[in-house]
């Protein structure tokens, strides 16, 4: 019985981070109101975790953002905070002052966003199709040749129509 118990956590530990931390939503820097990954659906989302002291994260976000642009309007691009949000006067906050392009996209993960996708490393990468699967996820920087792998990530998660 105790075995049965086991082999069902990987797929019960999702729904249970779920129901402890709420649904997983992200909240826009500053002081945005939590939305729903679920209102993502209908277009294709990157969501791209990152912090401010990791370079590899820095350097990638202009080539995501240059391609998340080049695909046109029903891609949405979310630079997601690698914790949840520290709160105003934090040392990222002072940070962020001075990113006017990146602070646009800044979003904080709540604790079932973050238990969700479990991020490992960073910079990590999700490709989200527009029915909120995902799609493709990335390890490591998107730069160079890279970026020609998230595009063809995007035209595979893009609505259909």
């Amino acid at each position: 019985m105790i075995s049965k118990v086991f082999r069902t956590l990987p797929i019960v530990a999702p729904l249970l981070a779920g129901c402890i931390h709420g649904p997983p939503t992200l909240s826009r820097y500053p002081d945005g109101a939590p939305e729903p990954l679920e209102s993502l659906r209908g277009r294709a989302v990157v969501l791209t975790f990152w912090a401010e002291w990791c370079k590899p994260c820095l350097e990638e976000y202009p080539v995501i953002r240059s391609v998340v642009e080049a695909a046109g309007p029903d891609v949405d691009l979310r630079a997601v905070y690698y914790r949840e949000d520290p709160g105003p006067g934090s040392a990222v906050y002072r940070w962020l002052a001075g990113q006017p392009e990146l602070s646009r996209r800044v979003w904080w993960p709540s604790p079932s966003v973050l238990d969700r996708f479990a991020i490992r490393g960073l910079p990590h990468t999700l490709v989200l199709a527009a029915d909120g699967r995902v799609v493709r996820e990335f390890d490591g920087a998107i730069v160079g040749e890279r970026a020609n792998d998230l595009r063809a990530a995007l035209a595979l998660a893009r609505p259909a129509g």
